[in-house]
């Protein structure tokens, strides 16, 4: 099979961003191969509850955030919207907000790609779509572990006495209203009641952000401006390559054939 310089770039960056990964998911207790992690939900002491810190902060790189940057590598993603990313912002929020169980976090983001990818219209961009699951499917498997998520859950609870839990949940949803959506703000009681378990909070706000995106603060994958340079030194090479031909072609024909 002939590679051209630009497939050989894809190549080398793709085997070293899967290389990054398996070293990173080694170090992380992962274990290439398995199903992600069930990680126990963050708990307090005997007697309080956990509930959702003020502010909110939330950042999601999207599909990036589990995959070492081996998304943007695929030609096939390269000046396209991915359709996943939508799934993977979720999944990344989910994984982030207090409350929330991880391994529901990836069921949930399963489900949702499977939606998305059966709903495009051609045939070649669900297979593309699906390609791109396996890979979410197998980078998840690859760190198998639960310290980021841990470190997500110690980083948005607080835990307060069960007696003030509810008050606490009306409290935050009453500013998440009062910053994203003022005109609503009257909801947030009735729905802090409905959250009557953490994991349920944490559902609520999460279609929440779902419902207003600007809560969650979306950051550029660094290894897209690695790719951005590799492209860029690919096609320059590939340019001068093609001069530097046309030249010779045109030395070999001679002015008179010209």
């Amino acid at each position: 099979m002939m590679y051209t310089n630009t497939n050989k770039y894809f190549l080398i960056a793709a085997l070293f961003a899967a290389l990054s990964s398996l070293v990173k998911a080694q170090f992380d207790g992962g274990d290439f191969g398995h199903q992600p992690a069930i990680c126990p939900p963050f708990r307090c002491r005997k007697g309080q509850e956990p509930v959702p810190k003020w502010p909110y902060k939330v950042k999601s790189m999207g599909c990036a955030a589990s995959s070492g940057g081996m998304m943007a590598m695929q030609p096939s993603s390269m000046g396209q919207e991915d359709p996943l990313e939508d799934c993977c912002h979720s999944r990344e929020v989910c994984l982030q907000t207090c409350g929330s169980v991880k391994h529901l976090c990836i069921e949930e983001f399963q489900k949702c790609s499977e939606r998305t990818c059966a709903s495009l219209s051609k045939s070649v961009d669900r297979q593309d779509c699906n390609k791109k699951v396996e890979l979410q499917k197998m980078l998840a498997g690859m760190s198998n572990n639960c310290r980021d998520y841990d470190n997500y859950q110690r980083q948005a609870c607080k835990c307060v006495d069960e007696d003030k839990a509810d008050k606490e949940k009306v409290k935050f949803l009453t500013r998440f209203y009062e910053k994203h959506n003022p005109e609503d703000v009257g909801k947030a009681e009735k729905l802090a009641a409905k959250a009557d378990t953490a994991r349920k909070m944490s559902t609520v706000i999460v279609k929440l952000v779902q419902k207003y995106p600007k809560a969650m603060k979306i950051i550029e994958d660094p290894n897209k401006a690695m790719m951005d340079k590799i492209l860029k030194e690919a096609k320059e090479k590939k340019d001068d390559t093609d001069e530097e031909d046309d030249e010779s072609t045109a030395e070999d024909m001679g002015t008179d054939e010209l």
